[in-house]
């Protein structure tokens, strides 16, 4: 459809007022006559506002006679009105045109360079490589090499990384890297206790290296310490001798709970489509709109949809984005739910905020209603989601902002949940 409004506009066109009390009639012999009318709108008694090509005005006016028509001159649009009104204005036009020119011909290099996943590296060393490779801000596009080649050699010069990918996007270069992953022996890892990160009743607790400091069924708190990372040393005679001191490791499974409010109207208006719809198009140059077509939408409530697309001529990305705006009429629906309906959907959507806080790869093992209130005018719900998640997480601590004496750590001996 744009592609028409397009045509309207390159050839150019009027907009005009009809009087006629034989609007029917007319119509059939500019059907007849093949004068193509669009935008055809009622504006008042007997009165129509339309669009007309240029040519299609001149074989108008015996038509008119005919059927005792008046028609009285709106506007002029198109692109042959401007450049008449642009004659006069040649020094303003070089300019518009030696701008575009210009911008046309900066957008065939690169001025960008963009670097993300980066965590080691810095970017200003990424770069510092990428322009040892040939790469640096103001290339020409067409000197660019390959994307693969080009990572390929961050990758040499850049042990560091794992993984490279670049993509070139207009005047952008957005190079994405990934760096290894740094392994450390347990043994020379920083020393560091286990701790919740939330509160819960321990169910699993496997210890690989370190102190248990709970249990199975003990309820634990935020904070608190589940696997210590300071092990009592032997001494001689079966004394006690120094701490050691080691990075925690194990799995510490716990039941946590989650809860989620929710409130359903019993009364509510909603937006319904109508499936009546209506395009508008226009080219952004800047801050400055072209409309191509009509741009008046004909609905008092809608909503709308925006795609925009840049103007590209084979390779070249000009500096003109065209944008489709989409509106769909809507109408305004109103809902009557039942007690027990809104009380069904609050419950559901109390969980479904709930579980929000439940990861993937934790399990929810129950859900129970703690609160119901209705009102004259909703339903309110709150329910708690019980889960299994894994509750341990590090805590790292120098051994010698610990006393010159540490005591080892005993495990805790309640088990008592909530």
């Amino acid at each position: 459809m744009w592609n028409e409004h397009l045509l309207h506009f390159l050839r150019g066109y009027v907009v005009l007022r009809l009087r006629t009390l034989r609007l029917q009639r007319l119509l059939q012999q500019c059907a007849q006559d093949g004068i193509l009318v669009w935008d055809l709108q009622h504006s008042g008694h007997n009165e129509y506002t339309l669009s007309l090509s240029t040519e299609d005005f001149l074989r108008l006016r015996p038509l008119l006679q005919e059927t005792h028509s008046q028609i009285h001159l709106v506007s002029k649009k198109g692109l042959p009105f401007l450049l008449r009104q642009w004659r006069r204005r040649w020094p303003l036009i070089a300019a518009v045109f030696a701008f575009v020119s210009t911008v046309i011909l900066l957008s065939q290099f690169v001025w960008i360079i963009q670097i993300s996943g980066n965590h080691t590296y810095t970017a200003a060393e990424l770069r510092q490589l990428l322009q040892e490779a040939g790469v640096h801000p103001g290339i020409a596009r067409w000197s660019l090499p390959q994307p693969e080649a080009l990572a390929d050699e961050l990758l040499q010069r850049a042990p560091g990384l794992a993984w490279a990918e670049v993509e070139q996007d207009g005047i952008r270069l957005h190079v994405h890297v990934a760096e290894r992953a740094e392994r450390r022996e347990p043994s020379l890892s920083k020393p560091r206790n286990l701790v919740a990160i939330q509160d819960g009743v321990i169910t699993k607790m496997v210890v690989i290296r370190g102190t248990p400091m709970v249990h199975v069924g003990d309820h634990v708190t935020t904070g608190q310490v589940l696997i210590s990372g300071v092990i009592a040393g032997s001494g001689e005679l079966g004394q006690p001798g120094m701490p050691v001191f080691v990075a925690a490791e194990g799995e510490v499974k716990a039941t946590t709970w989650y809860t989620g409010r929710a409130s359903i109207p019993l009364h509510q208006m909603v937006e319904k489509a109508t499936g009546r719809t209506f395009q508008r198009n226009w080219l952004q140059i800047g801050k400055r709109k072209l409309p191509l077509g009509p741009q008046q939408v004909p609905f008092s409530r809608y909503r709308t949809t925006r795609r925009e697309e840049p103007l590209q001529i084979a390779a070249l990305v000009l500096p003109v984005t065209v944008v489709h705006e989409r509106d769909e009429e809507v109408t305004l629906e109103s809902i009557e739910r039942t007690a027990a309906q809104a009380r069904q959907e609050a419950v559901d959507a109390a969980n479904r905020a709930a579980s929000v806080h439940v990861k993937n790869n934790e399990q929810v093992r129950n859900a129970q209603i703690l609160r119901i209130t209705t009102t004259g005018s909703a339903v309110e719900v709150e329910t708690v989601v019980e889960a299994e998640i894994d509750i341990a997480a590090p805590e790292y601590f120098e051994p010698s902002a610990l006393p010159q004496t540490p005591s080892v750590p005993q495990p805790s001996q309640q088990n008592t949940a909530p």
